[in-house]
This record gives structure tokens, sequence and C-alpha cells, in this order.
């Protein structure tokens, strides 16, 4: 069996309690503990049903067809049995790797004995009666079960006490709370499941095993990365489960880029590399070129591949307003563009529009350039299909977004995909659209439509209210900024944020979005409390590190009343501190990239409170991250400096850094305000 060694020093230590006869898993809190006791849920499972779906591996799953053999297979079974109106699936013998499919087959044993006995209907019913062949069936050694019981029985001794010890962990997260009582076959069944895995791999310890455990049953990244680091080996397929998770924050994301050169090439899928190359790109750019070369020298891919990564890389930048963002793009496209022409392969459309994507946000003339070359490598419908959604993306004003939407539905009027890429990027743009249309109606009860929150934006908070357990996070965040706008009674509610309190108490796992919406809107009814929900809610929510409405929720009271303290510190001393510490003005740390309207609200905090140190820093940061500030935004940071200063910055400015002929690659050239303007907002800089 694949195994490999993981030793990362001076990452924070927070998995599961181990001693020699007492083993707990790190997310078992007494508040779990009593939460899944009340609903009858295992403590091992709580995690699992409560969480998000993991998109890159759930989706390779057939819909009709079960099998225990794979992480992704045990997370689907266990949240079927807790799901009375699942489709009925059929139970098919699958291996997938002895080692795996056992430990897989452990997983599933533990559940089915812990499962309440209301629950043992249908699907899942033959799935526990069938625990006994699977595990033969992927044992591949003619060795019969009892066989192999007896003989790790006499190797280990405490094999039934530890069979008894890992129930108790998965029913109630702790090892040394007994089982009530147990059916003799329930947990012969753990055993006979936990003897097959120490049978064919005897190189894994009790205590190795049990932590794989708890890795697989963590909910978080961290958790599961915690749980096994320190370990002398580690199974390939625990590494590989937890690096096809979702990272939610620049921590979670750094312990994916330490776990991956650990494996070898062929440990890897490509959706497991599209995965990294995704989250390191949002939370952790300056990374993403080493990541490649690391990517480059491990892996074997096709062009297809090479040049999906390089689409992958470019996607969404055209939405990031900073060149250097843009540059770190490029720089990692290159190496990919570099090996594919040392190794004779070929650049095809999907990498000529990638390219053009990067360098949409630095130069349009030479993102043109390769979007035009794409053309004459189009081969496929999927290239053509991916073709025209660039098309919509590299759109640079709402009028030619609509009439480039119009030229390409014409003869695509069903693409699903097109539809979406318009929706999202009409809401990026605010572009009003008419929601008549009967097509676009009939697509948009489509699961595949991904930005419904384009919709959601123009309803009502009642109508929201009513689809609210269909929703995802995206478009749940936007039913919450409704809620919280909304002072009406709504539903059995008296107001519209007394039901944005109950909702977001049932929600076992908000996102950084939802979080940040919840921040906002709570800091306008109880500024004297902002502080303490943003930092209690980082820290339980979002690793510490927040989103641009979870700043403006620090910001805004501020603004609004300027004696407001918090722990006895001026409110906007705060919130200025708060937003140094996550805008840099390097990428080599993760950093916040803010958006003209957050660089809008900084500005105006700082100039009304006469922070002009910290008014200084916000030039060097946009020289820095090449971020090029519109023209309003530019007079409201000069008009935030005291009489003249401003006007002498923009004198300076107008006279030599407004060359006639630049390279806009190389050079940024501004849109500097007139005096008038200036003094404008100066003037309503304290209004």
């Amino acid at each position: 069996m694949a195994m490999r060694s993981i030793r990362l020093c001076g990452t924070r230590r927070c998995g599961l309690v181990v001693s020699r006869r007492w083993f707990r898993l790190p997310e078992a809190s007494k508040a779990i503990q009593e939460t899944a006791q009340r609903e009858e849920i295992p403590v091992g499972a709580y995690g699992i049903i409560n969480s998000e779906r993991n998109t890159f591996v759930d989706g390779h799953l057939r819909p009709y067809i079960s099998n225990m053999v794979t992480p992704a297979d045990f997370r689907r079974n266990v949240r079927d049995s807790f799901n009375m109106h699942h489709k009925r699936r059929r139970l098919k013998s699958s291996s997938q790797g002895r080692a795996q499919g056992l430990f897989c087959i452990l997983l599933h044993a533990l559940h089915y004995c812990c499962l309440p006995r209301d629950r043992l209907v249908g699907t899942t019913k033959y799935m526990k009666d069938a625990i006994r062949r699977e595990v033969v069936f992927n044992s591949k050694s003619g060795v019969q079960w009892d066989e192999m019981v007896e003989e790790v029985s006499v190797r280990d001794p405490a094999l039934k006490s530890n069979t008894l010890k890992l129930i108790s962990l998965y029913q109630y997260g702790d090892s040394e709370i007994p089982m009530p009582s147990l059916r003799d076959s329930d947990w012969q069944s753990v055993q006979l499941a936990l003897a097959a895995v120490l049978y064919h791999a005897p190189e894994l310890s009790y205590e190795v095993i049990v932590k794989s455990i708890s890795s697989m049953l963590s909910s978080k990244i961290t958790n599961a990365y915690n749980t096994i680091n320190g370990l002398p080996r580690v199974p390939t397929f625990i590494m590989r489960d937890i690096l096809e998770r979702i990272p939610k924050s620049d921590l979670e994301t750094d312990l994916l880029l330490e776990l991956y050169p650990l494996l070898k090439g062929s440990d890897s899928s490509f959706q497991t590399l599209r995965n990294l190359v995704h989250f390191t790109k949002i939370y952790h750019v300056s990374r993403l070129e080493q990541l490649v070369r690391n990517i480059v020298n491990q892996e074997k891919l096709s062009d297809y591949e090479w040049n999906t990564l390089v689409f992958d890389i470019g996607d969404t930048a055209h939405n990031i307003q900073s060149k250097e963002f843009s540059f770190a793009l490029l720089r990692s496209q290159r190496v990919i563009l570099e090996h594919i022409r040392v190794h004779d392969g070929n650049v095809t459309a999907p990498g000529y529009l990638g390219m053009a994507l990067s360098l949409s946000g630095v130069s349009s003339t030479r993102s043109k350039q390769f979007y035009n070359s794409s053309m004459g490598h189009i081969r496929t419908d999927e290239e053509r299909e991916q073709f025209k959604r660039v098309t919509l993306k590299l759109s640079e004003s709402p009028n030619e977004l609509v009439e480039n939407f119009n030229q390409t539905i014409l003869d695509s009027k069903d693409d699903l995909t097109l539809w979406d890429e318009f929706l999202q990027a009409s809401f990026e743009r605010d572009v009003n659209i008419q929601y008549d249309n009967e097509l676009l109606e009939s697509h948009l009860a489509s699961p595949k439509i991904k930005s419904k929150s384009t919709i959601l934006s123009k309803m009502s908070a009642e109508e929201i209210f009513a689809k609210s357990s269909e929703l995802d996070n995206k478009s749940l965040s936007i039913l919450f900024k409704k809620l919280y706008q909304h002072e009406e009674p709504i539903s059995i509610f008296p107001s519209g944020h007394d039901c944005a309190r109950y909702l977001f108490q049932s929600l076992a796992n908000p996102s950084r979005q939802i979080v940040g919406q919840v921040l906002y809107g709570e800091s306008k009814l109880d500024p004297e409390g902002a502080l303490d929900r943003y930092r209690s809610m980082l820290s339980k929510y979002c690793d510490g590190f927040p989103n641009e409405k979870c700043l403006l929720s620090l910001m805004v009271p501020s603004l609004a009343l300027p004696g407001l303290k918090w722990a006895r510190i001026a409110s906007s001393r705060t919130a200025v501190y708060e937003f140094r510490k996550f805008v840099h003005p390097t990428q080599d740390c993760a950093s916040l990239i803010p958006s003209t309207n957050l660089w809008k609200t900084y500005i105006l905090l700082c100039g009304r409170y006469g922070y002009h140190e910290e008014l200084s820093e916000v030039f060097e940061i946009w020289e820095s991250l090449r971020y090029v500030p519109d023209r309003q935004t530019l007079s409201m940071f000069l008009g935030a400096f005291p009489n003249h200063m401003g006007e002498r910055i923009r004198d300076h400015g107008v006279e030599h850094l407004s060359p006639n002929d630049y390279d806009e690659i190389s050079r940024d050239v501004w849109d500097w305000p007139s005096t008038k303007e200036i003094a404008f907002w100066r003037d309503r800089m304290n209004k």
C-alpha cells in the first residue's frame, strides 16, 4: 500500500486527542455531542451531513449505483441514510485499491453499526447486510473472513476492545464512552472490517487507523490535516482525500500546498490539480507559480489537460482590478506554455483564451490578439462554446455585453452554460435585464444554471424566503442581504432581521459570503457589538480571514457614529487597523484586493478622521498592486488630504505620470481629476 511520511513542523496542532487508550474526534465538542445525541446522529456522521458537498469528488458518483470503496461513496451513503426521500440506489461490488477499499468499508461498518434502527431501511439496510460480503470481495486473497479475524486476534489480543472503542468514537466522538447495547452481528461486522485492514496492511498501526478515520470524518481541512500531521506514515488515499476538498481560507490553501508535493504524479487526479490551481489563485496567488512548477515536474498530462490548466488560471482574472495579480497569472501560464513547447506539444484554443483572460487586466490590445488567435485553433464544439463564453467575459461595457450575447446566442439558444455566463456577467456589471423572456424563465428552472443570484437580486425578501431550502450559499447571501433590509414582518417573524438570525442559527457551515452579510446587517442594528461579533464569527467560520462585507461591518458604524468606541478605543481606529491588517502592498502573503467600493469607504473613513499617514499608504498599495483608480475614487483620495496637499499630488501626477505615448503593460495612466473635483470631495468629506 502506498504510504507517505508527513512531518510538517510549524503548523498549528489541533487534531485528534490521542493517548495510549483514549481517542477523541477533533470536532467532538460538548455542544456537538449534545446536538448529535438529541438528533440521533452519530458524532462521526455529524460533520458529513452538515458540510457542503465536495463538487470535485461527488460529481463523479453515478446517481443510481452505490459502492463502498471511496471516501465519496462513504460521504454520499451517510447522507443517504439520513434522507428518507433519496433515490433508491443499487449496491454494486467494486474495488479500487485494496487498502482504500477495506478502509472505506470499515467506515461504512461503523456508520451502520451506530445508525438508529428506524434508519436501516431500503438501500441502507441492504448495504449494512452486505458488509461481510464486501470485505471478502475486496480482500482478493481467498482467505475466509473468520480466518482473518482469528489471525489478527492472535497478533493483537486487543482487537475486540479496540473495535468497541472505534464504535464509541464514531457514535460519541470519544472512545471512552461505552455503548449501552450492541448486537453481536453489529460489532462483529466492525471487527471483521478492522481485522481486514490490519491483515492486509500490517504496516498500519491502530493509532494510524484511528487518526485516518478522524481525518476522513473532519468537516474542515485544518482538522483533517492536523489529525494526521506528525504521523511517520500516512496512507496515500487519506492525503488525496484532503487534497480533493474545497478550501475556505488562505490557511486551508496553504495546508493543501504543503501536502501536494508529497504525492506522486500518478496518485493525484486532474480534478485535484484544477482544484489546487483554482483556490491558490483565489487565496494565495503569490504561490501559484511555484505550484504550477511542481505540477509540471510531477505530472504527465495531455495537451488537452495542460491547455485546460492555462484556461483555468486565466478564468475570472477579468474581475480583479490589479495588474500585479494579472502578472502573477501570466507568469504561471508561461511555465505551462514553455513546458508544452519543450515537449513539442500544441497550444490549443483554451490556452489562447486563458491568456486572453489574464491579459485583459493588463492590456486590452494584447488580450484581443490572443482572443483573435484562438479562432484559428477551435476544433471541437466544447472549444466553440468556450470561445463564446470568453466573448461575454471580455465585454468591456454593459452595452457590449448585451450585444455580444445577442450574437452568440442565436445558434445556441439551449446552451445553459452560455445563459449562465450571461447572467453572471450581467450581475457583475449591474445590467438591467427584462425577466419576462419565456426561454430564460424555462432555463432558470434548471439546476445547471448557477447564477440564480442575478434573478434573486430582483426578487423580494418574501419570494426568496419561500425558496430558501433550495438555495446554495451564494444565493443565500442574497437572501440575508434582503432580509436585513426588510423591516416588515415576514412569515412568522416580526421583521426581516429576526428571520435572518433564525436562518443563520440553522446553518451548520455558513460561507464567508453569508457571514459577511450577517455581520454587515447586524452592525447597523447593534453597532456597539460589531467588533465582538466580527472577531467571534471570523474565528469560528472564516479561519480569521474576512471578506469586504466583514470589513465594511466595522467601517460603516464608525462613519455613522463619530463617538463610537469598542473596548475604549475609537471604532474608526479599530476599523482602519483591521483594513491594514488584511490589505497588503504585496501578494507575498494572503491579502485582500479591495473593490472600488471598499477603497472609497476606507478613504472616506481616513479622510473624515484625519488619518493622513494611512492615506499615504493607500497610494503605495495602488502603485505596488498596479491598481488604477477611477476618476471619482482618485478625486476622493486627493480630497481626503488637507488643503493644497491633494492638489500638489495631483499636479505632480499630471506633470510626470501622464505620458503621451506609453506601453499599457509597463506603464499605468491615471485619469487625474480637476482641482474643483478635489475641492468638492474635500468639502463632502466631513458631511
